[in-house]
This record gives structure tokens, sequence and C-alpha cells, in this order.
């Protein structure tokens, strides 16, 4: 199962937080996580060294990162992921709470460290059940 994290890179938007959770699956080597930047503004060098140093400090190989400047993107990626019937794992903030429909269209977990086990939960979750995937996926895309 591939986890698509794509965003600005921005600490607030919880990058290291998903990595963390994704090394709890260590037992786990069906999930890959996959981080990119689409328009982050100013300079991240500070933030990306950090993201990659999580990522050989744990080296658990399942992790890849990748930073573009030059990405445009026309949709936000919540409403992206909905549009092409991918269940959406988010933050109980902002606007993907607004949108996202716990259990219907995907999983919320709250934001901040107190959210990394509740995702690493709901990515074994929907890696032990497939079918979850494609029950949610479809009511995300109908929306």
């Amino acid at each position: 199962m591939l986890v698509r994290a794509l965003s600005s890179i921005n600490p607030t938007k919880g990058h290291l937080l998903l990595l963390e959770s994704g090394s709890e699956e260590k037992k786990v080597k069906d999930v890959k996580i996959l981080i990119g930047s689409v328009g982050s503004k100013g300079n991240k060098v500070i933030y990306v060294k950090s993201l990659l140093g999580f990522v050989f400090r744990n080296n658990t190989g399942c992790f890849s990162l990748f930073y573009s400047r030059r990405l445009c993107y026309k949709f936000p990626v919540t409403s992206e992921a909905m549009a092409f019937g991918i269940p959406v794992l988010g933050t109980e903030a902002g606007g993907t709470k607004e949108i996202v429909e716990h259990n219907v269209i995907g999983l919320l977990h709250p934001i901040g460290h107190p959210g990394t086990p509740v995702l690493s939960k709901h990515l074994r979750y929907l890696l032990k059940y497939p079918s979850e995937r494609q029950r949610l996926g479809p009511k995300g895309e109908k929306k």
C-alpha cells in the first residue's frame, strides 16, 4: 500500500509524524510512504534535512522523499484523492475535517504527536482490510 503525502513542505503539515507512525510498523513491509512537496515557499532545507535524518536513522527502507518546487497543483490534495477514489487519511482539523466524514470517505486522526498512534492504527487497518479501501474510496469520489 502506498501512502502519499503531497503538500507544502512545512512542519505543520505533519510529514515527520507520518514517518513516525510508519516507523511503528517496522514489521509491516507492505507500506510505502511517499512524501512530496508541491509549491513550498521559502527555504525548507532544515526541515527537509530533519525528514531525511529520520529516514536514515530508522533505516527501514520503506520511505521515499520527493521534493520539487516545479510542480503545479490545481486541486488541494484531499480533494484530489477523493476525486480519484483514494481513501483519505487526514487530520481532524482545517478543510480536511470539513469535507471528510470519518469512516465514510476516510479516516481522521488528531493533529500533532497525539495523532501519531491513531494514524499508525489507521494505516494498519487499511493495509489489513483492502475491502475498506475499496469501500471508502468511491464514496469520496462520489462526493
